[in-house]
């Protein structure tokens, strides 16, 4: 089921987030979405070079347990922005 954020148009959704993004919330929040995204993708590169240069198995046991979390942090900080815009959304109705 799609929600209020998902139905909007592309120029919507940008009106919507810098809207957002000009309260104390929304610069707090997306300051730190963009940090769990950052970390994500940190422990993605640092996943693969671990794999890389690996010499047990042991590496490719942890290298693979820092790749999930990697994309779990990717992809909870999109979730949780789409949560967030589509909550700001239904309150600024």
């Amino acid at each position: 089921m799609k929600n209020k954020y998902q139905r909007m148009s592309k120029k919507e959704k940008k009106k919507l987030i810098i809207e957002y993004k000009n309260t104390e919330k929304g610069k707090y929040m997306m300051q730190k979405l963009r940090n769990l995204i950052i970390i994500g993708v940190i422990s993605y590169f640092y996943a693969i070079y671990l794999i890389l240069s690996s010499k047990n198995i042991w590496n490719y046991i942890s290298a693979g347990m820092l790749l999930v979390a990697g994309c779990v942090f990717i992809v909870a900080s999109v979730k949780l922005k789409n949560k967030n815009l589509n909550k700001f959304a239904i309150k600024k109705k």
